[in-house]
Formats: C-alpha cells, sequence, structure tokens
C-alpha cells in the first residue's frame, strides 16, 4: 500500500502552489487518498504514514526547511523557498503580513524591515482555531485520523527565516486580512494598516515614521481609514489619527467632526503614547503635541 499511496501523494502534492507544506497537511492528503474507492479504502497508520513520508523523502520530493523539525514541515521539490512572506504564512496557517511588513507590501513605507512582522492568534485562540479546522477538513473522519496517530496541526515555532527575526504580534482582536491571488501570502487589510500605525507604532517604524506615512499616503485612503477606526478604533487612536489627518495630511470629514465632539478633556493623553508630555497641545483633539511634525505641515 505505501508506494502506491506515495506515487499518488506525489501527484497531489506537485499541484500544490505554497513552497512548504506542513507534516499535518501532508498526512492529511494521504488519509483521504487511502480513503479512496481506488486506493481499496484501506485506513492509513502512523507507521505507514511515516514508511510513505520516507519514501518522498529518499526520491526527493519532500526536502528539509531549515531551522525546522522534518517531523513538522517539509519543503516541496521545484518550490522557490526565498520567499518569506509565502513560508511565514504557510508554516503559520493564521497569521497575516502586519505592522512594517504590512506597510512594505502595500508600499506605504520606504523603509525595508529588518523584521518580518506578522499578526497571530494567541496560543489558545491558535490551538482553537486548529482543532476546528482539523474536524472541517476531515469530517467523519476526525476521530479515526487522531487515534491513527497521524500529526496534527500544532503551532510551530517560528523565530528566524532565512536570518530575519519574526515579530509575531497577538492581541484579542487581530483585524481584517485579505489573501494575494494565487499565492499563500496574507496581509493586513489597508485600513487595518493605517489603525495598527497608531495602535503599535513601535512595530511601524515609530510615530515619526508613522506620522510621514499618513502624509503620503493617507488622502488616497481615507474611507479604507475612516470606516477601520469608526468600527474598531478606541477613543484615543480616534483621536490620534484625526489630528493625523486633518493637522498633518490637511484633510477634512464630517465623519472628523463627530469624533472631536466625543474627545474627552483632561488626562494626560499624547500624539506618542512612548514619548513625554509636551506642553505643544491640540484643544481640539485633547492631545499633547509630544513629537515635530513632519516638513510642510
Amino acid at each position: 500500500m505505501s508506494m502506491t499511496v506515495a506515487h499518488a501523494l506525489a501527484l497531489e502534492l506537485s499541484k500544490l502552489k505554497a513552497p512548504v507544506i506542513l507534516m499535518h497537511d501532508i498526512a492529511r492528503l494521504a488519509w483521504q487518498l487511502c480513503q479512496r474507492q481506488e486506493q481499496g479504502g484501506q485506513a492509513l497508520n502512523k507507521a505507514a504514514f511515516a514508511r510513505v513520508v520516507r519514501m518522498l523523502q529518499e526520491v526527493g520530493t519532500l526536502q528539509p526547511v531549515a531551522g525546522f523539525s522534518p517531523r513538522s514541515v517539509a519543503a516541496l521539490i521545484g518550490r522557490i523557498t526565498d520567499d518569506r512572506n509565502a513560508l511565514v504564512c504557510t508554516l503559520d496557517p493564521f497569521c497575516f503580513l502586519s505592522h512594517l511588513s504590512a506597510m512594505e507590501f502595500h508600499g506605504l513605507t520606504d523603509r525595508f524591515p529588518e523584521v518580518l512582522y506578522v499578526s497571530s492568534p494567541a496560543r489558545q485562540a491558535w490551538a482553537a482555531l486548529a482543532q476546528d479546522r482539523m474536524r472541517k477538513s476531515l469530517g467523519a473522519d476526525w476521530e479515526a485520523f487522531q487515534a491513527a496517530g497521524l500529526p496534527l496541526l500544532r503551532r510551530l515555532e517560528i523565530l528566524r527565516l532565512h536570518r530575519k527575526p519574526v515579530h509575531r504580534y497577538s492581541s484579542t482582536h487581530l483585524g481584517a486580512f485579505r489573501l494575494i491571488k494565487d499565492s499563500p501570502v496574507r496581509v493586513a487589510t489597508l485600513g487595518r494598516t493605517f489603525l495598527d500605525m497608531v495602535r503599535a507604532p513601535e512595530l511601524c517604524g515609530g510615530m515619526a515614521h508613522v506620522m510621514v506615512c499618513y502624509q503620503q499616503h493617507a488622502s488616497g485612503f481615507l474611507r479604507l481609514i475612516l470606516d477601520e477606526l469608526e468600527q474598531h478604533g478606541t477613543a484615543v487612536e480616534r483621536a490620534r489619527v484625526g489630528f493625523l489627518l486633518e493637522d498633518v495630511c490637511g484633510l477634512s470629514d464630517t465623519r472628523l467632526d463627530g469624533w472631536a465632539a466625543t474627545v474627552r478633556r483632561g488626562g494626560s493623553r499624547k500624539l506618542d503614547a512612548s514619548a513625554d508630555y509636551a506642553p505643544e497641545f491640540s484643544e481640539r483633539w485633547a492631545l499633547s503635541i509630544n513629537l515635530p511634525l513632519p516638513e510642510g505641515v
């Protein structure tokens, strides 16, 4: 059985576009092949799957991925594996490019990040998503697949890819992303990327860089920015974005008037939360303007 399954599995793997494949997905494909009538309806067990994988490794169909155990992931023959964006989105099926990496992808920054930034669910939420995906993909076979001792979908530690550090950002609400056609890459939407710039500026090149990026690009995406902040921004995030849009970008919108009308006075709110309080102050947005404004403002 193993030789027949190995041949059929090699054909299935050749159809995939991703540069690497998780061992769980190989096991799922092998299991489904074994369930088909042409494979005699034989069940796959742990030992038989290990033989199939060993055969594919020996002929080069499956190859090692630097920095990862061959028991967790494999590279596919003929695939280009130096695309970090494609790699990370395959190694972590629930992550997406975010922060400075999303800014680079969308053409919002002239910087080349030294760190690959992705957003990914925290461990407990990740495990729940993985459980749900396995149940849905295997259907009625899920219990038998587990009982056979075959590899499950587990969260890998991804510290570096091709010598580039990977920063995983997790929060309760990760936000929206979009899929890139004919690619495993997922990236934060433009609206979410602009929100992330003020939510976590330290992951986006710093607040001074964020101001420059808003100044250069916000006018082309005003509706997307406003929609995202209306739905998911906090009061202080809306105040910061309102100041950036009006005072840095010279833009206006009736929704900004509505945001300004609800601004809470008092406290020590700052444009850059990480910098010291400064006496220069925006009355409209109740913010300490504690950074120099970009040129031309």
